[in-house]
């Protein structure tokens, strides 16, 4: 907890049961798979990748073992190992973060009642829209869609987004394009910001910080800005192996919203992978220049 004055138990309330029925009026249905089979669709390349060089070890493992290269053979068995708990381990996880994913935590920490206003800032991934929406009542929450393939080139990202080309119309929900420029919002104007993912799918910093000044841009003094963002720990370490080294620091995230002026009220790491922040934008001019460190 970073200068919390509140301790939800967000957590325990994150890990009801993910009803993302994204289809129709029917009834929710539960499927604790669903996420995995998101996450293989967006992710198929790696885990063809995966596939490829198990068939290829299997087949180097029957060619020596007919020759009687016993240490070949032996050799390839182990690589074999390699492929099959990278794919085991991404799977194990993408069901797990599917479970308690990090928007329903962030809904929780941002203490968002199901009458509130708030906008969701995405990259043409719908789903986390979907999700939030079915948590309001009254409630209104504005998906604006920031994708721009120059500037978000995760080819991941283009998979994702036809999984859900044209979503079914909610009154709860508003489907917003903007720029890293120009959020389409007046100033001042909303009590909740959610960030899920979002930040770091923008390979330049400066795109980052331009964004984090659109977000600050549109809170009301005193609202919420809810982040997300995978961070390098030792699972990320585990399942993504070297690529891990890609992912910033928690601190990274941290530094980046002071130095836009949010005052960082919460800060969570969720499964060892995703590190979740809460951070406030300064209520008054004292607060907001308390935030920077500079004397009244």
């Amino acid at each position: 907890m970073w200068g919390s004055t509140f301790s939800p138990d967000c957590d325990k309330i994150a890990k009801i049961q993910v009803t993302l029925h994204l289809y129709g009026n029917k009834a929710p249905v539960t499927d604790s798979y669903l996420g995995v089979r998101r996450h293989i669709f967006d992710h198929w390349p790696r885990y063809a990748a995966y596939a490829a060089a198990a068939l290829l070890l299997l087949s180097a493992i029957w060619l020596s073992v007919s020759r009687g290269w016993w240490a070949y053979a032996l050799f390839a068995a182990a690589l074999l190992l390699l492929p099959l708990y990278f794919a085991a381990a991404g799977l194990l996880l993408a069901r797990r973060q599917s479970q308690s994913p990090d928007v329903a935590y962030l809904f929780e920490l941002g203490q968002i009642k199901p009458a509130d206003r708030l906008v969701q800032i995405d990259v043409g991934r719908r789903d986390a829209g979907i999700f939030l929406s079915r948590r309001l009542t009254t409630g209104k929450i504005s998906v604006i869609d920031l994708y721009n393939p120059q500037l978000t080139p995760n080819p991941s990202l283009r998979r994702a987004r036809q999984r859900l080309l044209h979503p079914r119309s909610d009154p709860r929900l508003v489907w917003l394009d903007g720029t890293l420029n120009l959020i389409p919002l007046p100033d001042n104007s909303v009590p909740a910001v959610i960030l899920a993912d979002t930040l770091g799918q923008f390979v330049q910093e400066g795109d980052r910080r331009r964004l984090l000044a659109e977000a600050y841009r549109i809170l009301l003094p005193g609202g919420r800005l809810l982040l997300s963002e995978p961070t390098r720990t030792l699972t990320n370490w585990l399942t993504l192996g070297p690529a891990a080294n890609r992912l910033p620091e928690a601190a990274y995230w941290r530094d980046m919203l002071r130095e836009a002026g949010f005052r960082i009220q919460h800060q969570r790491l969720r499964h060892d992978v995703t590190t979740c922040f809460r951070a406030d934008k300064p209520a008054t001019a004292a607060e907001y220049q308390l935030s920077f460190k500079l004397n009244i």
